[in-house]
């Protein structure tokens, strides 16, 4: 299909933006649910501007224009600064919500007094798989707090073959 090959990582970001959406979109449909969408998308993007920090900084290091000890210290904090949030968003938090999400919705009668079984269902199995599909990420930025400041996307580490370019 377009002579382009998704990896694992760009497959789970899809699934994962696929089961948000419908899980916001749906919640707008029955006129229910935004307070637990609300909740599930503090808990996913909080780690978000340390995620994109360090996504320019990575990047930035690696040309010549950019590098230098503040931008490599810059992005070594922005590192350990998402692995701290993620994992603790990830690990403590996120699955708590579900958790109580889960109860809500399908356990009790209140918690489906707006929201169909069904859907509740589904709701609970596409936050259940986000949950899951993070894992892998999960364990990404658990190596990086074992690392420290020691940053995981040093100058020197290799992206591979789909981001090697002539330097600006």
């Amino acid at each position: 299909m377009l002579g382009l090959e998704l990896e694992t990582f760009e497959l789970l970001v899809l699934g994962h933006h696929f089961a948000t959406t419908f899980y916001m979109v749906s919640a707008r449909i029955v006129g229910a649910g935004h307070l637990s969408a609300m909740m599930l998308m503090l808990c996913g993007e909080i780690s978000n501007p340390f995620m994109n920090g360090m996504f320019v900084t990575r990047f930035a290091i690696k040309l010549s224009c950019c590098r230098g000890p503040w931008m490599e210290a810059l992005h070594s904090f922005l590192e350990l600064g998402y692995a701290i949030v993620y994992v603790y968003f990830r690990i403590a938090i996120g699955p708590l919500v579900a958790a109580q999400l889960t109860y809500d919705l399908l356990g009790t009668p209140q918690g489906r007094k707006n929201v169909p079984f069904l859907l509740s269902f589904v709701w609970c199995c596409l936050v259940w798989a986000v949950i899951v599909g993070s894992i892998p990420f999960i364990k990404e930025a658990l190596g990086m707090l074992g690392d420290g400041l020691v940053p995981k996307y040093h100058k020197d580490y290799d992206f591979g073959e789909r981001y090697r370019h002539e330097e600006l």
